[in-house]
């Protein structure tokens, strides 16, 4: 999990507790841990979802992310200067469901960082034991006409054969 995604939690965990009676920090977290997912496009960068606490609060999950999403977005309108309100353009109650916005600053560091690390999946990987492997990305039917179909699985064939190459090396 990504420090922006655990600094999340950690924000969404402590308000479960501060909130409702009977929600202990730990069982908020992971509750929440379980219910973070990938918003549809244009709907946040991280999305949380509570229908893990409907049965244990007794109360619909609209009605929870509406008070989970009313305490932190008083605590990111007071803007203390804390890490969360740093890293978070905005929130958004959408149902069901708590998006969370991250301001573009921060989403750009982590991509400097990622490109900037030895380690990083952008990197090549040096392996043990070399690897073979086969990338079979022709098939053109020989009784029939080469057309663009079959030139843009060569092209997505060689993409794929270059960036095996790179990346493995």
């Amino acid at each position: 999990m990504e420090k922006h995604e655990m600094l999340s939690l950690n924000i969404l965990a402590g308000a479960m507790g501060e909130i409702f009676d009977g929600i202990d920090r730990k069982t908020a977290h992971g509750f929440i841990h379980q219910g973070f997912d990938k918003p549809t496009h244009g709907r946040g960068d991280i999305c949380a979802r509570f229908f893990k606490f409907a049965r244990q609060l007794k109360q619909k999950p609209v009605a929870i992310v509406a008070k989970v999403g009313t305490h932190v977005q008083a605590h990111l309108d007071s803007g203390n200067g804390s890490e969360f309100s740093n890293l978070v353009e905005k929130i958004n109650v959408d149902g069901n469901y708590l998006n969370i916005f991250y301001k573009i600053e921060y989403m750009a560091q982590i991509i400097d960082a990622t490109l900037e690390k030895g380690n990083s999946f952008v990197d090549a990987r040096k392996l043990d034991k070399p690897e073979r492997v086969m990338v079979e990305y022709s098939q053109p039917n020989s009784h029939k006409a080469f057309h663009v179909g079959h030139m843009r699985n060569c092209a997505i064939g060689e993409l794929l054969r270059q960036n095996l190459s790179t990346t493995w090396a």
